[in-house]
């Protein structure tokens, strides 16, 4: 899936970066550290905090619908689960633009979504004679836990197949739930971070790599090549 930059971020990092890139003598430096200052400001308080408060929103719903599915299975609910998931990762991906500074190092981003999957690995999963629950989850690798995990067992192979899957199979079942419910804890732990993270984050105005103008556009570049 390609990656969603929403136009109000797009527009803030550009101008942030045509904003380093302008250079005039007569201009004091403690008002371009002013003016970054206030840009990272309202990057934090518009783009950062809405898309992971989206994020959390879309989780635990998704995290609802998984829970309906596996308690009801049938062709009706696994088309809601299916829709959620969409609607899901399309925020998660704009949230991954701010996947930098300490939030990038914690890593907690590959642990919502990782691309690819080890399938083996998840089939693996599937085989255990463990009980499944959130922290069996929690305790595995990125390769057979979040959102592309999900996708695999939500979409693959057939519907029909998925819901004969559900009805029959308890840990296949305890998987998919286990797994909404590890995403809606991680959602929110990421969610806290930036909390903690923000203020570090819209002082950062210098222009060194460690600069958050400078963070953002280099997250951006990057996305816009892998999308």
């Amino acid at each position: 899936m390609k990656t969603a930059i929403t136009p109000f971020i797009y527009s803030l990092v550009i101008g942030s970066m045509l904003f380093v890139g302008c250079g005039d003598d007569d201009i004091n430096i403690a008002d371009f550290n002013g003016e970054r200052t206030t840009q990272l400001v309202n990057t934090f308080d518009h783009g950062v905090l809405p898309a992971h408060d989206r994020l959390v929103n879309a989780v635990e719903q998704l995290e609802q619908d998984l829970e309906t599915l596996t308690t009801t299975p049938d062709a009706q609910n696994l088309a809601a689960a299916q829709e959620q998931w969409r609607q899901t990762t399309q925020i998660w991906k704009a949230c991954e633009l701010y996947a930098i500074g300490d939030i990038g190092d914690s890593f907690i981003r590959f642990r919502l979504q990782r691309w690819p999957i080890d399938i083996e690995g998840i089939e693996e999963q599937l085989a255990t004679s463990e009980m499944i629950d959130e922290n069996f989850v929690a305790s595995r690798g990125s390769s057979v836990i979040g959102l592309s995990t999900i996708e695999y067992l939500l979409f693959n192979p057939e519907d029909d197949t998925i819901l004969q899957k559900l009805s029959l199979d308890t840990q296949y079942s305890a998987y998919l739930l286990a797994l909404g419910q590890f995403l809606s804890t991680q959602a929110k732990t990421l969610q806290a971070d930036w909390s903690a993270y923000g203020s570090t984050f819209t002082t950062s105005d210098g222009l060194g790599l460690d600069g958050g103008q400078n963070m953002l556009a280099n997250s951006l570049v990057f996305f816009l090549e892998e999308s």
